[in-house]
């Protein structure tokens, strides 16, 4: 009877230990970059054609799993932080006019929308990325229609070729008609 009860009590604490370790959020980390493909001479980054941004960042994996398509919002509250490094300028997601976020494709980045003018951040700058719009761009604030020192760049965001998924593709079909053969 003790022996029935002891692992009855070992039974409860093995299946509360599982059900808690399953209630615990996991931080997904994720980094991409940017090249810059053009920069004017003086601009506020420090920048120049062929330099790299770098956009670094974590959420928490109840916000997205990392399969499929998904998107994660970096509003206070979330726990979910990133970094944009562009050139002298660190960015996060509190110099945001908006609420920033970033598209995901089983994990990976497709897109950042994010944007920060003018007075709102204490850069004296313009820096947006919009996923209506491919790549992003930057200025000095200024007057007129040409703000001072512009940049402009593309993601390096890592999409799937569809070369690459075919290559996917025809070597499982071959693992499955080697197994098929093998029975």
């Amino acid at each position: 009877m003790r022996r029935l009860t002891s692992v009855r009590i070992a039974t409860s604490l093995v299946f509360l230990l599982v059900g808690s370790v399953g209630a615990h959020a996991t931080a997904i980390h994720f980094s991409t970059t940017g090249v810059v493909t053009s920069a004017e001479v003086g601009n506020p980054f420090g920048l120049a054609v062929n330099d790299t941004i770098l956009l670094t960042g974590e959420y928490d994996d109840s916000l997205y799993d990392g399969t499929g398509p998904g998107e994660v919002t970096f509003n206070e509250g979330t726990g979910s932080s990133f970094s944009l490094v562009v050139g002298t300028v660190t960015l996060t997601e509190t110099d945001d006019i908006g609420v920033p976020l970033v598209l995901f494709m089983d994990g990976n980045i497709t897109g950042l929308h994010f944007g920060t003018i003018g007075d709102d951040n204490a850069f004296g700058i313009v820096f947006i990325s919009s996923i209506f719009v491919p790549g992003f761009r930057g200025s000095g604030i200024g007057t007129g229609e040409d703000p001072p020192g512009q940049i402009a760049g593309v993601w390096s965001f890592q999409v799937p070729e569809p070369g690459t998924l075919a290559l996917l593709g025809l070597g499982l079909l071959g693992l499955g008609l080697t197994r098929r053969r093998a029975n």
